[in-house]
């Protein structure tokens, strides 16, 4: 089952899903800021973001599996980081849901005039993984 738009507590994620009869929350984030090859997120500071982010980071501690899928429209550009610089409470709580288990996907693009197509996904390992700024590999 996927469900768009569905209602948790308070706030509305963009999906929720179910995998093997267990819920799944996931909340998609579209990167366009790029330095240098690299992928940043938030370009402004987002207060929703960081409490979508929060909240996920809770659902996983309570054993349901949660999901920011960062969406990069920008060719070339495979991985994301948090901006740190536009807003520190975002980079703060992507950090916290790392460490807690929360999955973060980078979801690698090909934008052409006519459409723009996912191209590649991978999935962090651990909550050192973008820390240290290594790729890391897919495993769902």
């Amino acid at each position: 089952m996927v469900k768009p738009e569905a209602m948790c507590g308070g706030s509305r994620f963009d999906f929720y899903l179910e995998k093997d009869g267990r819920p799944v929350w996931m909340e998609v984030k579209g990167c366009t800021l790029e330095v240098d090859g690299q992928g940043f997120f938030p370009d402004a500071p987002t207060i929703r973001g960081t409490r979508h982010v929060r909240e996920l980071t809770a659902l996983r501690r309570q054993g349901i599996r949660t999901i920011v899928a960062f969406v990069i429209p920008v060719n070339g550009v495979t991985h994301v980081l948090a901006n740190a610089d536009h807003d520190p409470a975002f980079a703060a709580s992507l950090q916290e849901a790392r460490e807690a288990g929360v999955e973060i996907w980078h979801m690698a693009c090909d934008v052409k005039p006519e459409e723009v197509s996912i191209i590649g996904r991978s999935v962090e390992q651990s909550a050192q993984a973008m820390v240290c700024g290594k790729d890391s590999q897919d495993t769902d």
